[in-house]
């Protein structure tokens, strides 16, 4: 079982039942459909493993995407925090937001949802400088955390819902740039009404967002 007071326990396999909702799948942009992280508890404020194959699948991949919410519920007509870690793995990096060339395809996060729950703004962290040949470009390397806030409609307290956390990216070394891709990560969770009690997760995660803010970019 996931322990939502260590944030970065390894991940574990787990089915979707009710009152552990989540779960989900990882689909590459390029329509080729892949087991990814299967969730073990939107309610548990992270998304999880499925399975052997899937990680070792994964471990090949340039980025990998985890998602944190602040609470193991959404409140009706609030905004609810939640952050997204791209893992990007050695000698590979993905273009800042926002991009410092033109030409350049950055990360970008959309949220999808069955009930309503919208995208209010994304916080990007400001990207490392590198240098390749002669121009000098702006990306994230290794563990970086995006930071957003979902808007809960005011009407939709007591439904159950679905939120498709969608990651757009091209990733690049050193000698080549990969297909740009989307990895999508899929979760339920309970929508209840204001004033009913939440439990708060991943505080030591949700603790990097003022460094953070002090010079990224917020996108709404």
């Amino acid at each position: 079982m996931f322990d939502p007071s260590r944030i970065d326990r390894p991940l574990s396999a787990a089915h979707p039942t009710i009152g552990q909702p989540t779960i989900g799948q990882s689909a590459r942009g390029d329509g080729r459909l892949r087991t990814a992280a299967t969730l073990a508890g939107l309610l548990a404020a992270t998304l999880l493993g499925a399975s052997h194959a899937a990680a070792e699948d994964d471990a090949a991949e340039p980025l990998k995407t985890r998602i944190f919410l602040s609470a193991d519920k959404l409140t009706a007509g609030t905004q609810v925090p939640f952050a997204v870690r791209l893992s990007v793995a050695e000698g590979w990096h993905v273009n800042a937001q926002p991009p410092s060339k033109d030409y350049l395809v950055p990360v970008s996060v959309k949220v999808r949802s069955q009930a309503g729950t919208k995208l209010a703004e994304v916080l990007y962290p400001r990207g490392q400088s590198l240098t390749l040949g002669s121009e000098r470009i702006a990306v994230y390397e290794g563990q970086v955390y995006l930071f957003g806030k979902l808007e809960v409609p005011a009407t939709a307290a007591g439904q159950q819902e679905e939120l498709v956390f969608e990651t757009h990216f091209q990733a690049c070394n050193a000698a080549t740039c990969q297909t740009p891709e989307t990895k999508r990560i899929t979760g339920k969770i309970a929508i209840v009404a204001p004033g009913t009690p939440v439990r708060a997760l991943n505080a030591k995660v949700f603790q990097l967002r003022p460094q953070i803010a002090k010079t990224g970019t917020v996108v709404r």
